[in-house]
């Protein structure tokens, strides 16, 4: 079963925070039951009520070679003739984004 759980941190809705707080509280009482989720955000908000049930994994942003093998893996896979300077340009423009964020943007402009 996948759980898709939208959270609007200006809204004031405390649904999602209750619905992951019973979700833990559920997996520590079953003895043998383990439980992975997995938040995905680009910064870090945390509600106070799960800071003790929360292990946190910093996932670093791709460095300036990491983004140009990505756009060059890219390009090889689907045959798309690249220029140097293209290349560099692309890699500083993405610069920030994450490796996500990156195939996206490159499948939005493949498309």
């Amino acid at each position: 079963m996948l759980n898709l759980l939208k959270h609007d941190t200006n809204s004031g809705n405390y649904e999602v925070i209750a619905r992951l707080k019973s979700i833990a509280q559920r997996a520590m009482s079953r003895g043998g039951v383990y439980i992975t989720i997995f938040l995905v955000c680009s910064e870090l908000v945390l509600p106070p009520e799960l800071e003790k049930m929360i292990t946190i994994f910093d996932i670093p942003l791709p460095d300036p070679k990491e983004i140009e093998g990505i756009i060059t893996d890219y390009t090889r896979s689907f045959q798309i003739p690249l220029s140097e300077s293209t290349l560099n340009e692309l890699t500083m423009s993405f610069k920030g984004l994450s490796d996500f964020e990156i195939r996206q943007i490159l499948n939005l402009a493949y498309q």
